[in-house]
């Protein structure tokens, strides 16, 4: 979900479309034998640089149960994205 839609001036040219963005979900993960239900959050910051294309950069954190030590213990695994698309 788009939160602050803007536009983005890369060296005083013409401006372009810029979004900071939220992303949820849910799902499982499968990892060491075990299956375990995942919450996913994270945040990013998208830029168009022009018509065709896009540049994003995100941030996301996997939360779930985990058992593969001796304690069951809730797991955070977060990383970062960056990624170009091509609109066409």
């Amino acid at each position: 979900m788009n939160i602050f839609q803007s536009e983005f001036a890369f060296k005083g040219g013409d401006a372009n479309l810029a979004s900071f963005y939220v992303v949820g979900g849910v799902g499982d993960t499968a990892f060491g034998g075990e299956e375990s239900f995942t919450y996913t959050l994270g945040a990013g910051y998208q830029v168009a640089f022009n018509r065709h294309y896009i540049v994003k950069l995100d941030y996301r954190n996997y939360t779930y149960d985990s058992n593969l030590s001796d304690d069951d213990k809730t797991v955070n695994n977060g990383g970062f994205s960056l990624g170009v698309n091509y609109l066409f």
